[in-house]
């Protein structure tokens, strides 16, 4: 694992595939996708990275688990699977001693200390091995959830399965069209996005230098993060609100983006820095000269689409994180600590007709 304070860096390796790392990579350069020992990169390219791209970073070689460490993740996601009827994200929380209801955490310890899920044993309380099965599980509880969502947007696309019997003047009700994707539940509550948030720190954080731009392709965790700082921001009267920025661009991923020359794309790479500057010195922030570098942003952008191609976009929203690393942060708020300073963005696409998360379906 090499430091590197101008790269982005991918966080975390929820949702990954070529299509949303070529969209950030075409926006910010060459990217360090930060993925655990024995988690496979993203589709195509035989799991690996395009060189243009960016490339896979691992955590240090002391952090790596042991060689049975796949099939301890299996034996966890069999148990899990095995007992649907509990809470996965409460197994997690177990795991990680999340805040949880007294009695549902010593149902689930009990579970694991009789043998009905894989033996607990004091190795499980390393951080090395804990930092890695929390992110293991995460991610696969995060892919379950997103092929629920596109099974129920497909099946509530599709419409009633009894309007053809019923015929097309008859009107029944449509149980499908109440169904929100947004009831399935989410990849962690707060409780647990913040253990995630931890394990990538305990995995990652050496990487982390002063000009590092942290990318996600998930808002709840873009949302979770920028919280934290909220909420300590105001309890500490640090500074009144956290600079931002938000614009829309045509996809990167259309055949005129991929054709732009290498001059070109480093050209708006510049441009997009001198924004990310501005982000990340607070005291310099005005709104009327971040509004006038995003205009020239978008408008480089757009140049290289010809009409009609616009039509799909990618929404970026950028945050600069504050640096309130000092006393008045307890022990426990590694997450503070380790993106105090920093530039968080969160991608993702959208068409005319809506908008989706960079990592649904790409």
């Amino acid at each position: 694992m090499n430091k590197s304070d101008k790269i982005a860096l991918i966080f975390p390796p929820f949702g990954l595939s070529q299509g949303n790392l070529e969209s950030a990579s075409f926006l910010f350069g060459p990217l360090g996708v930060c993925l655990p020992w024995y988690m496979d990169g993203p589709t195509g390219q035989g799991g690996n990275i395009n060189s243009s791209t960016g490339s896979i970073l691992r955590p240090p070689e002391e952090l790596k688990p042991p060689e049975d460490f796949p099939k301890l993740v299996r034996e966890y996601l069999a148990w899990m699977e095995e007992h649907a009827d509990r809470s996965a994200l409460s197994f997690l929380s177990a795991l990680t001693g999340t805040n949880e209801p007294e009695d549902t955490r010593w149902q689930i310890q009990k579970i694991l200390r009789e043998g009905s899920a894989p033996e607990t044993s004091e190795s499980i309380k390393n951080d090395r091995l804990k930092w890695h099965l929390i992110l293991h599980l995460a991610v696969r509880l995060e892919q379950e959830r997103r092929e629920a969502e596109n099974t129920l947007r497909e099946s509530a696309n599709q419409g009633s399965p009894l309007k053809d019997a019923l015929g097309e003047e008859a009107e029944s009700p449509d149980i499908m069209k109440d169904i929100s994707p947004s009831l399935i539940q989410p990849v962690a509550e707060r409780g647990l996005l913040m253990h995630i948030c931890e394990a990538w720190l305990g995995l990652f954080g050496k990487l982390l230098q002063k000009e590092t731009t942290l990318v996600t392709f998930h808002g709840e965790i873009y949302s979770f993060v920028n919280s934290l700082f909220e909420e300590t921001v105001f309890e500490f009267n640090v500074i009144q609100e956290l600079p931002r920025a938000s614009f829309s661009l045509g996809s990167p991923l259309s055949p005129t983006h991929r054709k732009a020359g290498k001059e070109g794309k480093e050209d708006l790479t510049k441009k997009l820095g001198s924004v990310l500057y501005e982000l990340k010195n607070e005291l310099h922030y005005k709104e009327g000269r971040m509004q006038e570098k995003i205009t020239e942003l978008v408008h480089s952008l757009q140049k290289m689409l010809p009409p009609g191609e616009n039509s799909h976009f990618i929404r970026v929203e950028m945050c600069s994180l504050p640096d309130i690393r000092g006393s008045h942060l307890s022990r426990n708020q590694a997450a503070l600590h380790g993106f105090s300073g920093k530039t968080l963005v969160f991608l993702r696409e959208g068409t005319e007709n809506g908008e989706r998360t960079l990592n649904q379906g790409t």
